[in-house]
């Protein structure tokens, strides 16, 4: 008999409590029916197509109804009399949770910048699939949504697709998709499961960045490897250099002819890209020769050239018998030329100086001259020749005044006079020839003081020292470039037109500090160009570092040292094997929460070392969050073109406590003995515990991590709920064990049923 046929609902006295259920697959739940009509023939579930037993002595009658079938139906039903009888069906939903949710793609886990990459959530065994939703996720953040359309209540496999187009931002992104059901308005909404995390791997060309549209540099002291310039790609580019069309080696130092425009390329398997760099090359004035000697005609007009080539360009002096002329160019012209002479040039910029020396010779085609005959009277340094010098040693730099005195205790001589290449004072017959002043033009001039006596010829020499200033120094390294940890290199100081060098010394600076001092050995008094070595094994700490070398003179024990100038910084760049530093022995996580690449662990080297992480010798997702499945020791590895480090990490998972066994509820009658066992896995180890109402026949017993609850002689007061907490500092979980009495009913035989 139908029942809903003849029974209308505004007669159905039966109701349900709850009147529908919702639940994972194999859950038990208990039903009440409740009649409100207390006179009817009897009451009895029916379970698919099993009818239970007839009750006709209650208003209400309890059910334990398993969701253990697929297309599982329950309804309770009452018979009102012989002919009318009414149901009430329980409205039932059975959601299976997935076996595995895991995304792909179809271009093998690398895609290529601009192109649609279409991601697949495949979801597998799941039901209910009419409610069944997938939020997919971009990192953090939710971009889509979709709910399945069709409708079953057996597992079945299902996929939800998302198209997106990754740009170089998106590389090393994550997506995962977060399966979702949605079961009504009056049901929660559950989320399953979410898959593992997709990390995209994005190709894209490269793109320089930071190359300065100018540039500019000391000669031999840069190479374009030194510049900002970097790029940025995937797969990582080659980066190549151009000049004037050609390739260039990028770690080779530029010299001043090779000034101009720069390109730099990067390329890889995707595309390329430039950038240019106008790179100007400073360095010292310099000249093609220190002395020049020049011919005119009497009378006629003649231009000088200094010829001295600079960057930045040099400014020009002139000077003639000592004095500045009012000339500030390259050339210099002289009208009506008379006499012989010589002109000075001097060329200065930021990074240097130098002299240059042009002797005019007059040419007169007139004059045929015949020499004379010379009678000189030869005279001597004599130890006892009666003349006085103040002062009798001196020390100047060439060009600078030096005033001297020379005299004589009686007037007894036929005349005094000085002789320098610079300046002749003329014959005196006074005691003293006063205030001869010598501006020093040759670092080899020798200025003295000449006497006639009556039997001879005598003069004395002054002990002059002349020095001159280098025109330039340098601190350098032969092999130019970058040097390598541990190896050995010369570094070398140049001086430049420097005299004397007996007495010069080189102090030479690491830093702040004083590592060598050396003293040239030889005895030139003429400008020469000297250099010292200085061996340096550099370590990492020495990158960035820098030398300079001091130029000292020490001029005798009268004369005061002299420090005459310090060389430019020279800034060592070492490159050194990668050091892993900062990386625990032992680090401990939350699951989920946590990812190798948060580790503290850095590397220093240079070139800049690659990083990669391995677990159990695969090569890993350092950013990929883990579970704890995933514990245990990680290595990480730093490798760049001096070598490679290794590190180590124990790395212990932690995570909310798990029980072994679900929710489950037990059936005695009065008077069974029954047990309930409960342990729990977690990270750190949790601590288990059992609420419920204590009684008398009730007995908690501990074994390992197992508590166990023991119930003698099952009573009424005993059916109920008994909790199992399991707690850890992570969170806690709770297990609900339900004890359920058998009830006896009476049962009535009517119209041939019980």
């Amino acid at each position: 008999m139908d029942a809903d046929a003849t029974c209308p609902t505004e007669l159905n006295p039966l109701t349900l409590d709850p009147p529908e259920l919702i639940g994972e697959y194999g859950e038990s739940f208990l039903v009440n029916c409740t009649s409100s009509d207390n006179y009817h023939e009897g009451m009895y579930w029916k379970i698919g197509n099993t009818d239970n037993d007839m009750e006709d002595e209650n208003n209400f009658i309890p059910q334990w109804v398993s969701l253990s079938d697929w297309d599982m139906k329950a309804e309770c039903r009452i018979k009102l009399n012989d002919s009318f009888e009414c149901s009430r069906g329980l409205e039932i939903t059975i959601y299976k949770r997935p076996d595995f949710v895991s995304i792909s793609e179809l271009h093998n886990g690398v895609t290529v910048e601009g192109e649609v990459l279409t991601l697949t959530c495949h979801i597998t065994h799941v039901v209910p699939v009419e409610g069944l939703g997938v939020k997919w996720y971009h990192g953090n953040e939710s971009i889509q949504t979709e709910i399945y359309s069709n409708t079953g209540v057996t597992p079945v496999n299902v996929s939800f697709s998302l198209g997106f187009q990754p740009g170089r931002v998106d590389n090393g992104t994550s997506f995962r998709c977060e399966v979702e059901l949605h079961l009504g308005p009056k049901a929660p909404e559950l989320i399953l499961t979410s898959s593992p995390h997709y990390i995209v791997v994005v190709h894209y060309e490269p793109l320089i960045h930071g190359c300065p549209d100018h540039y500019t540099s000391m000669e031999k002291e840069f190479s374009v490897d030194m510049l900002s310039c970097r790029a940025d790609g995937n797969p990582p580019p080659n980066i190549q250099w151009f000049y004037q069309g050609k390739r260039i080696n990028a770690s080779e130092p530029l010299s001043r002819t090779q000034a101009g425009i720069y390109t730099v390329q990067a390329v890889n398997s995707i595309g390329s890209s430039i950038a240019s760099v106008h790179i100007t090359i400073e360095y010292a004035p310099d000249l093609k020769s220190n002395t020049e000697d020049v011919f005119v005609h009497v009378g006629n007009d003649v231009t000088l050239n200094c010829g001295a080539e600079g960057s930045p360009s040099p400014i020009f002096s002139w000077k003639h018998d000592g004095e500045n002329l009012p000339e500030f160019t390259d050339n210099f012209t002289i009208t009506g030329v008379m006499t012989s002479t010589t002109y000075t040039c001097r060329a200065i910029n930021i990074l240097g100086i130098v002299t240059k020396k042009i002797h005019v010779h007059v040419i007169d085609d007139s004059v045929t001259s015949t020499p004379a005959t010379i009678v000189i009277h030869e005279a001597s340094v004599q130890a006892d020749c009666p003349l006085i010098l103040l002062p009798i040693e001196a020390v100047v730099r060439l060009g600078d005044p030096v005033s001297l005195n020379c005299s004589k205790p009686a007037t007894n001589h036929s005349g005094m006079r000085w002789e320098a290449t610079s300046r002749d004072t003329g014959l005196r017959t006074l005691p003293t020839v006063p205030g001869m002043i010598t501006n020093p033009q040759e670092s080899t001039e020798e200025p003295n003081c000449y006497v006639i006596l009556k039997d001879n010829q005598c003069f004395k020499i002054p002990n002059i020292i002349i020095y001159n200033s280098p025109y330039n120094e340098s601190a350098s390294a032969f092999a130019q470039g970058v040097m390598v940890e541990g190896m050995e290199y010369l570094l070398s100081c140049d001086i430049v037109h420097m005299a004397p060098v007996q007495g010069l010394g080189v102090k030479w600076y690491h830093g702040n500090e004083t590592i060598h001092t050396e003293t040239y050995n030889y005895t030139d008094v003429t400008p020469v160009n000297a250099s010292f070595s200085l061996g340096f094994q550099p370590g990492r700490d020495d990158n960035g570092t820098s030398f300079r070398c001091e130029v000292e003179l020490h001029l005798g024990p009268k004369a005061p040292q002299l420090i005459l100038t310090p060389s430019r910084y020279y800034t060592v760049v070492v490159y050194y094997k990668p050091l892993i530093q900062g990386c625990p022995d032992h680090y401990t996580s939350m699951e989920k929460e946590f990812s190798v690449d948060m580790l503290s662990c850095r590397a220093d080297g240079n070139p800049p070392p690659n990083i990669q992480w391995f677990y159990q010798g695969k090569r890993i997702n350092a950013s990929e969050p883990l579970s704890r499945t995933q514990a245990g020791i990680y290595t990480v590895q730093a490798v760049n073109s001096i070598g490679s480090s290794n590190a180590t990490v124990h790395i212990t998972t932690k995570y909310v406590p798990v029980f072994k066994m679900g929710n489950y509820t037990v059936e005695v009658a009065p008077g069974e003995n029954v047990s309930f066992n409960c342990s729990a896995e977690g990270n750190p180890t949790p601590e288990v515990h059992w609420d419920y109402t204590s009684a008398a026949n009730v007995m908690e017993t501990t074994r390992g991590r197992q508590k166990s609850l023991s119930v003698t002689g099952a009573t009424s007061t005993n059916a109920g709920v008994y909790l199992c907490v399991a707690t850890n500092e992570v969170g806690n979980v709770t297990r609900v064990v339900t004890l359920v009495m058998k009830v006896h009913l009476k049962r009535s035989k009517k119209n041939g049923r019980y």
